[in-house]
């Protein structure tokens, strides 16, 4: 069954780059309105220029209390929202001790706890209107583990799973969950995760 896009309003985080830019430049082409947010307000403003009035920039933190709340607030009524921001993290699980490793938790706070209560925020005004769409940004690694990155393959192991059961719970509401899972792309990820890490070049640069 196709869907027309034209006129309806969807919500992209990590939007300054990779992935999240790219989908607001598809969506805009297909007529959305794009509301996009991401940390770096100078990329998003620009992306926001580039892609002319439909697209609009609300620089932040999904992190930070109270954001994605208020982020919902000005966006008004969405259609859509591509939970999209997230990073990666080098480092061996012997070494991830949750109270020590602030890498660890901070990973955790943005690619799970920050998505999902930006989807279930999402998900009570869908459920309102008996419409919507939630996409949930995942990887192809939360089918599979690989050595070094074991955080980050455990955070979209289980935002898939996440996913998984919200289909379930909205089927009836006429709110559809999807998840992505991006295979391999030519982003900012690698360097800005050996960054992160303190490591001069990511291993998923090598793999």
């Amino acid at each position: 069954m196709s869907l027309s896009l034209q006129g309806k309003t969807i919500l992209i985080t990590g939007a300054s780059s990779g992935i999240g830019a790219a989908t607001a430049t598809a969506c805009v082409t297909q007529g959305m309105r794009c509301v996009i947010t991401a940390r770096r307000e100078d990329r998003l403003n620009t992306l926001a220029d580039e892609l002319g009035e439909l697209c609009v920039p609300i620089a932040g933190d999904v992190t930070e209390r109270g954001f994605n709340e208020r982020l919902l607030e000005e966006a008004g009524d969405v259609y859509a929202v591509f939970v999209n921001a997230g990073h990666g993290l080098d480092q061996e699980m012997i070494d991830c001790n949750v109270d020590k490793c602030q890498g660890f938790r901070k990973l955790f706070e943005l690619n799970v706890f920050a998505a999902v209560e930006l989807a279930s925020l999402a998900a009570h005004q869908m459920v309102e209107n008996k419409s919507g769409h939630i996409l949930l940004c995942t990887s192809c690694l939360s089918k599979f583990a690989t050595p070094q990155h074991g955080a980050y393959c455990a955070s979209k192991s289980a935002l898939e799973a996440v996913a998984k059961s919200m289909r379930m719970e909205l089927k009836s509401s006429g709110v559809h969950v999807s998840s992505v899972h991006p295979i391999g792309t030519t982003t900012e990820f690698f360097d800005s995760s050996a960054t992160r890490s303190g490591v001069l070049e990511s291993e998923f640069a090598r793999q």
